[in-house]
């Protein structure tokens, strides 16, 4: 689980400092679909571009080389949408360069333990793989998505206890 719960905890305290602010989504139940709908587009697309035994690439002369795809064409997509805004990609940086270190040393911390099936890799391959992949392309989208839907559930509920009645879907 490691950090992900603070996506929970900071969608809920944006959403509801946006809400109060006035700033809150017009209507919750289109920013609860966009997320839903985000999150559905999200999910083959992480499955598909980091599943552990990735088809190799082929190098320029046929033969299959020891590199791994990064990310399928739907995570590369939602990447390249969710990931342009600099912050994002920036906040992505210290962990990869803490990953860097701990795939480098062998730590055997949460950085660079891999589940006990993920295939034998040298160094970079695995580094792309699990690492300059998954965090400014899967790990921007997700934090989006899934702060939009716990932050606009939140607001939904705080709307509803302030005004005393349902929420404007």
């Amino acid at each position: 689980m490691g950090i992900t719960w603070l996506v929970l905890l900071f969608g809920v305290y944006f959403a509801l400092k946006l809400s109060v602010a006035g700033e809150g989504p017009a209507r919750i139940g289109k920013a609860n679909l966009f997320a839903v709908l985000g999150l559905v587009a999200m999910l083959p697309g992480a499955f598909v571009g980091f599943a552990p035994d990735p088809v190799p690439w082929q190098s320029g002369d046929g033969a299959a080389s020891d590199r791994c795809r990064c990310g399928s064409p739907v995570s590369r997509l939602a990447g390249s949408l969710q990931g342009l805004a600099g912050l994002r990609v920036c906040a992505r940086i210290p962990v990869a360069i803490v990953t860097f270190f701990a795939i480098r040393g062998n730590w055997g911390t949460y950085y660079d333990a891999l589940p006990p099936d993920f295939p034998e890799k040298s160094f970079w391959p695995k580094y792309l793989q699990i690492t300059l992949v998954p965090q400014p392309i899967f790990w921007i989208a997700f934090t989006v998505i899934v702060g939009t839907l716990f932050g606009s559930i939140a607001t939904a509920i705080f709307r509803r206890r302030k005004l005393g009645s349902p929420a404007h879907w």
